[in-house]
């Protein structure tokens, strides 16, 4: 729980939900985030989405994973569910960072970028290059 909350000034208001209090309840630790409004993206999913709203969608995920890698972070447990979107707004917010951000990979060895992916699941387009590195389009 301290390391999720020790996120807190490396997350932006903008792109995420940003931890605002580590505090203690009935002997358990809970974390508590800013309310941005929306609803995790999840429950918006099941029937098919009008093409305009998913494109929409689409770029507001985009932006704020954008924005997150201009910070030099990686989210590296990206769901639907760590996503909120707000229906009225349109703004899309990132959750669920946990002990799942690092800092985006530097080096442009193979093995830095494959050590940095061990723990995650290769998009369907990089499966057929799993032995080079991580870049830019990823």
């Amino acid at each position: 729980m301290n390391t999720k909350y020790a996120l807190k000034s490396e997350l932006d208001a903008d792109w995420a939900a940003r931890p605002i209090a580590l505090t203690h309840d009935n002997g358990r630790m809970t974390l508590v985030l800013e309310d941005p409004g929306g609803e995790p993206l999840d429950g918006l999913l099941g029937a098919p989405l009008e093409l305009g709203r998913f494109l929409r969608l689409g770029l507001g995920i985009a932006a704020a994973l954008g924005k997150a890698h201009q910070r030099g972070l990686v989210h590296k447990d990206l769901k639907p569910a760590h996503i909120l979107v707000n229906r009225k707004t349109g703004e899309v917010k990132l959750t669920g960072f946990g002990n799942r951000l690092a800092p985006a990979p530097r080096a442009a060895s193979a093995r830095a970028a494959r050590d940095h992916c061990r723990d995650t699941r290769l998009h369907g387009a990089r499966t057929d290059r799993p032995h080079e590195p991580v870049d830019r389009r990823s």
